[in-house]
């Protein structure tokens, strides 16, 4: 017996020296599992945020283009809206200034408008074709002799221009230079309101 209890000493000493021996595998397997998989993690997450942030500036530059050219196309559609007001604005005033000059004051406003300005003999006072046949009751209003009254196919809305030959002066007063005029300072006044 003396014999088996010294063999079973020696087993169990044999299974405790290799219990202990497995128990440190075990343990540095766990630990370089441990390792790997924290390794394995940091990579993983790393790998995602780099890919989260690329998609991140991907998409903010999608959104950014998107919201440019919205905003590029809603100025174009404003500034078209703002062309067409104009145009209706200014298509309005042209019916108006059609209408005054349909009316029976028109000719009385061209006089005292006439009567006001100092012209100098030898002068050409432009009208529109469809004005000419008012040159008689204007060169009442004018005191300066030696007038000539012409046809300017460029005026079309009324209003006369006056050429003096001396110095080559234009005074113009047509109601189509006012609209242009006019024109000019509405749309350089409204084009970034």
């Amino acid at each position: 017996m003396a014999d088996d209890a010294k063999l079973s000493r020696f087993i169990d000493a044999v299974n405790e020296d290799i219990d202990s021996k497995v128990a440190v595998i075990i343990n540095g397997a766990e630990t370089e599992r441990d390792s790997i998989l924290s390794d394995a993690k940091s990579q993983a997450e790393e790998q995602a945020s780099k890919l989260y942030d690329t998609n991140i500036k991907r998409i903010t530059q999608k959104i950014t283009r998107q919201v440019s050219q919205n905003e590029f196309t809603a100025k174009k559609e404003i500034l078209k809206h703002r062309e067409e007001l104009t145009e209706k604005l200014f298509k309005e005033v042209e019916d108006r200034l059609t209408e005054i000059r349909r009316s029976k004051d028109y000719v009385d406003i061209l006089s005292k408008k006439l009567a006001l300005i100092k012209i100098e003999s030898g002068s050409e006072i432009a009208l529109s074709p469809d004005d000419i046949h008012f040159s008689e009751v204007l060169k009442i209003a004018i005191d300066t002799d030696n007038i000539t009254f012409v046809p300017d196919s460029m005026i079309r809305f009324g209003g006369y221009s006056i050429y003096n030959k001396h110095n080559g002066t234009i005074i113009d007063k047509t109601f189509d230079g006012a609209i242009d005029e006019q024109r000019v300072l509405f749309t350089n006044r409204n084009i970034f309101a």
